[in-house]
């Protein structure tokens, strides 16, 4: 199976900077498939060139051009060939002006325990809990 080297976890950058990522590959033959993905979603490059995406043999670059609030996420980059796959990923804070703001929401959570099929659990339960964010402050 191929492996990824190590992303750097965490990242604030400013708005209007450029976010880069590599995704290189530490073991693993060809052919390598790479994929990259924002909170679980496929990214693609953006007709104005904005994201950009180069593959090579083994390894990736992803970027961002002009970052803004919206880019904010967790960005994964996701390698596989016939013998396996593997992931890395990187969580991308925007540093600009903002407000915090609370919400307060319902939360209603389903467990499942797919590790034995004469145990599955099946729990549901209504919580109230303050949601606290980050919001953009038009300038």
């Amino acid at each position: 199976a191929p492996r990824l080297l190590e992303f750097k976890n965490f990242y604030t950058q400013p708005i209007n900077s450029r976010f880069v990522l590599t995704c290189n590959k530490l073991d693993g033959v060809a052919p390598l498939k790479f994929l990259w993905t924002k909170n679980g979603q496929s990214i693609s490059q953006t007709p104005d060139s904005r994201i950009k995406i180069d593959v090579y043999d083994d390894f990736s670059m992803f970027m961002i051009k002009n970052i803004q609030i919206v880019d904010a996420g967790n960005y994964s980059c996701i390698v596989q060939n016939p013998y396996g796959i593997d992931s890395q990923w990187s969580m991308l804070q925007i540093k600009g002006r903002f407000m915090h703001c609370c919400i307060e929401v319902n939360f209603c959570c389903q467990c499942f325990d797919f590790g034995n099929v004469d145990n599955v659990s099946n729990i549901c339960f209504v919580k109230f809990f303050h949601l606290c964010c980050t919001c953009s402050r038009s300038t």
